[in-house]
């Protein structure tokens, strides 16, 4: 428990330090004076359909922060269910589509590595955490 505290404590810190760096995104951006409604609002006419724009809006809100390094560096409870949910969701409809035609095989036992296994067009990669191997939220669970 003491280890998972810490790891929140990390979390919170990162967090305030990029807030006041205002460093948050590429320096070189210029979508940052994009509000949410222009943003949803381009979403839901670019979308295919209702199905697609909610996820995509889901994506936005609940993982809008994870970074791109964090996707192969992080596993679901570092960045929280809410946003590795969204982030797995959005897999399915192509968000994401990388393939080394592997699945990432999550254990049920905290004690044992998680592991890859054959899965055609398929991403696996894992991180070791706290001596263990875990999947990274970029793979596709098996």
């Amino acid at each position: 428990m003491t280890v998972r505290l810490q790891e929140v404590n990390k979390k919170v810190t990162y967090l305030q330090n990029k807030g006041q760096s205002g460093n948050t995104s590429n320096p070189g951006c210029q979508c940052r004076g994009v509000s949410d409604n222009e943003l949803f609002e381009s979403l839901e006419d670019a979308a295919p359909n209702g199905k697609v724009f909610e996820i995509l809006k889901h994506l936005i809100i609940d993982a809008g922060d994870v970074t791109i390094r964090e996707l192969f560096a992080c596993n679901a409870e570092d960045v929280g269910h809410k946003a590795a949910n969204a982030i797995t969701v959005a897999k399915d409809i192509g968000f994401l589509a990388l393939s080394n035609d592997k699945c990432c095989h999550e254990v049920d036992d905290v004690l044992q590595n998680d592991y890859c296994k054959s899965s055609a067009g398929k991403w696996c990669s894992l991180i070791k955490k706290h001596g263990l191997k875990r999947c990274t939220l970029a793979s596709d669970k098996c």
